[in-house]
Order: C-alpha cells, then sequence, then structure tokens
C-alpha cells in the first residue's frame, strides 16, 4: 500500500516538473501599449496581440501574446505600469507609445522620444527582447538601435482607410480587418526575435 502511494507520489512530481519545463520553453510576449494595441471598442481576440498569437501558434511557436494596452495611455505614465504590465519572465515586449501625445497633447518630439527611450532602456537592462513601432514619424528606430532594440514602422496608412477603421469614431481606432494587416506585418520581426532567443 505504501509503495503504491509512494510511486503515486513520484508520478505526480514528475508531471509537475514536466508542466514546469514546458512552461519554461514557452516564449512570453507582451504587447505594451495604447488604445492602438488594446484594441478599443473591440473584443480582445480581435486586437493584434491575439490575433498575432494564433498566427504564431500556427507556425508551430510555442508562444502566449498578452494584451497590455491601455485606452489613452502615454509613455510617461506607462512608467508606472511596466513592471506589472511586463512582468519577469518575459521574453520579448512590443512597444507601442506615441499617437496620444501627438494626438491627444500635442507634446513635443523630443519630450516624447525621451520617454520612449526609458522604457525602452528599462526593459532592455531587465534582458527583454523589445519591438518598438516607430509611430508617427517620431523617428524612434534611433532610439530602438541606441538600445540594441528593433523598430518597425506602424502601418498609419491603416488609420485612413475606411476599410479597416471604426465607422463614427473621430480617433479612427482600427476594426477587426485592420488589426489582421497589423498581426500580419509584425509576424516576420517576432519570428526573427523568437530566433535570436533560440541560438
Amino acid at each position: 500500500m505504501r509503495s503504491g502511494f509512494c510511486f503515486a507520489l513520484l508520478a505526480f512530481a514528475i508531471s509537475l516538473s514536466c508542466v514546469g519545463a514546458a512552461q519554461a520553453d514557452q516564449i512570453r510576449i507582451v504587447a505594451f501599449g495604447t488604445s492602438a494595441t488594446y484594441g478599443r471598442y473591440l473584443s480582445r481576440a480581435e486586437a493584434y496581440p491575439a490575433k498575432l498569437e494564433r498566427a504564431l501558434r500556427a507556425k508551430g511557436h510555442d508562444v502566449v501574446v498578452s494584451n497590455a494596452g491601455k485606452n489613452g495611455d502615454l509613455a510617461a505614465a506607462a512608467m508606472a505600469r511596466l513592471d506589472a504590465a511586463v512582468p519577469r519572465g518575459t521574453h520579448i515586449a512590443i512597444v507601442e507609445f506615441g499617437v496620444n501625445e501627438v494626438k491627444l497633447k500635442g507634446l513635443d518630439t523630443a519630450v516624447i522620444r525621451k520617454d520612449v527611450d526609458i522604457l525602452v532602456a528599462r526593459l532592455r537592462t531587465r534582458g527583454v527582447q523589445v519591438l518598438l513601432f516607430d509611430y508617427m514619424q517620431l523617428g524612434l528606430a534611433s532610439i530602438a538601435s541606441a538600445n540594441g532594440a528593433t523598430s518597425f514602422a506602424y502601418p498609419s496608412f491603416l488609420n485612413r482607410d475606411a476599410r479597416y477603421v471604426l465607422p463614427n469614431d473621430p480617433l479612427r481606432h482600427l476594426n477587426a480587418a485592420g488589426y489582421d494587416i497589423v498581426a500580419a506585418q509584425i509576424l516576420p520581426s517576432v519570428e526573427a526575435a523568437i530566433a535570436k532567443l533560440k541560438r
């Protein structure tokens, strides 16, 4: 009886270790940004982080992509939630800030660049790979390069095309079809980051 109990206990311990190993191998990605990341007025399944996760899994990658977008957020304000939004153990962060600073606050480009630089530097210090959306012609590619991150041009043309934006939305947030394109365009950059992790 006792040997049976010991065998069951050993089997349980092995199963836990296997689960832990599987979780350790899983690539954890966080999409960190504004409503352009969150998917305002849409379900989370329709925003680009969920679509990106499905596309990566369809290509055989064991990933989880968390949506840490926040409506109306600014890079400076996001610093207070950075550690909670992008927790320890995150491998890749997709960072998207700048649009609200320009459209809603009218902040100077130098201020926006400084705030984004601080965010990216904090993540890189933790060893997180960063993909940075270069948004609204802010010239954030140089910030990415200076921090050993990768920049990606946000496809802002989508916000000017009625096929890809929500109707009657003065801020022209993307609809589900627009996020299909965002996910597809960023997919190669994310796959390259995953390959870098595995080297």
